[in-house]
């Protein structure tokens, strides 16, 4: 058995090679690389990224925040479920500090590197 695996593990390996060799292909038309972005550049694509995550966040704290409100109001004094909508609540407010600090890191290290934004 171990002779089974060893031979087809030689077979596999020599296959990837022959493969890489076999396809090996030669370019004949290469293109410039792209010319290196300025520091604004960067920061304006980290902005928006920073925009993006800020409204997505804010969105879901936002609908867990209602999730928990309908939580508490359907509890019906059950304290498991007041006690789920009580950490909900908590996830929702961290979730709105995470998305202020999404938003502002960016214009903190903006400022710090003179590149305002």
């Amino acid at each position: 058995m171990k002779q089974i695996i060893t031979i087809f593990l030689l077979i596999a390996s020599m296959s990837f090679t022959i493969g890489g060799l076999v396809s090996a292909q030669v370019y004949t038309n290469l293109q410039e690389p792209p010319a290196p972005r300025d520091l604004h550049t960067w920061m304006g694509t980290v902005n928006t990224i920073a925009q993006w995550i800020y409204t997505i966040v804010l969105v879901a704290a936002v609908i867990l925040g209602l999730i928990a409100a309908f939580s508490y109001i359907t509890a019906a004094g059950d304290s498991n479920k007041v006690k789920t909508a009580n950490k909900m609540l908590i996830y929702a407010a961290i979730a709105v500090v995470i998305a202020i600090l999404a938003f502002s890191i960016t214009k903190i290290v903006g400022g710090l590197l003179g590149t305002p934004i």
